[in-house]
């Protein structure tokens, strides 16, 4: 059976940041399977071209011009936005499922109250997001969210986490619908192959031949624990021989490689860490 999806993700799509990157392997598995998904995302991102998909993107906010990461008072505007223009495709198209990421779970239980079958696609509990982004007032924010995402959940047809540890929230909480743990994964066409000649290569030029090297891929976000890895890796440095090992850190924005690069030298580990953008 062939379905009509509305997905509603509100993330700047796409980004090569973690949600955007499972928002597009869902999209891609979906188009392949026959499936046609009209996505409603930020007015930020980059067109991709998925067969059996076609993107909107909800009116910009003026003043707005990019969001962070994580809970922020840009995302209210830009969510109201998101959910005007779902609600008019709704209105226009006739959906076999709503398939929701992050709080738009609330506006996908909303419609399942009014009749429309809903999937939650869980990235994270929104709850845990408040003390992760250090929220003002996060103690009392968490408690509110914790409520709407509770309400969210049990208004879903079905739920998809993300990890083992979402998981095993929801098998604590004893839904009644039926729930899977889709993990994401790398996918072979975003990873460039090299041989071992490339890495030798690699490791000659940057004087590594003979040295150990280890390596972080991800964003800078405080909730990452980056100030964690530099300080154990300062405290290797001072407690063992430490030159034959060596840190590449993968992903500082052009802004924040600036104030990174004075935190690894105030720590003096400039010899064993290579910040990369």
């Amino acid at each position: 059976m062939k379905l009509r999806i509305l997905m509603i993700a509100p993330e700047p799509f796409f980004t090569p940041r973690g949600t955007p990157f499972s928002i597009l392997h869902r999209l891609k598995a979906l188009g392949e399977l026959g499936h046609s998904v009209d996505l409603v995302t930020y007015p930020f991102g980059e067109d991709v071209d998925i067969p059996g998909v076609r993107i909107h993107r909800a009116a910009r906010p003026p003043g707005i011009h990019r969001v962070k990461i994580g809970p922020s008072l840009a995302k209210i505007p830009l969510d109201i936005n998101v959910f005007r223009l779902a609600r008019q495709l709704l209105s226009q198209n006739s959906y076999d499922l709503i398939h929701t990421h992050e709080e738009a779970c609330l506006m996908g239980a909303w419609w399942h109250r009014k009749g429309h079958r809903h999937l939650y696609d869980m990235h994270s509990l929104l709850s845990q997001q408040m003390y992760n982004f250090r929220v003002p007032f996060a103690r009392f924010a968490a408690a509110f969210w914790r409520r709407l995402e509770n309400w969210a959940i049990r208004n879903s047809d079905a739920v998809i986490a993300i990890c083992p540890e979402l998981g095993e929230i929801l098998k604590e909480m004893n839904i009644p619908q039926p729930w899977a743990v889709i993990e994401n994964v790398g996918i072979a066409e975003f990873v460039e192959t090299l041989d071992d000649h490339d890495v030798v290569r690699f490791r000659q030029k940057q004087g590594w031949d003979q040295q150990f090297v280890f390596g972080y891929i991800g964003t800078f976000e405080a909730y990452q624990g980056i100030p964690l890895l530099l300080e154990a890796i300062r405290r290797f440095k001072e407690k063992w021989d430490a030159h034959r090992i060596q840190w590449i850190l993968v992903g500082a924005t052009d802004e924040e490689r600036p104030g990174w690069s004075e935190r690894i030298r105030s720590m003096k580990i400039e010899d064993h860490v290579t910040l990369v953008g």
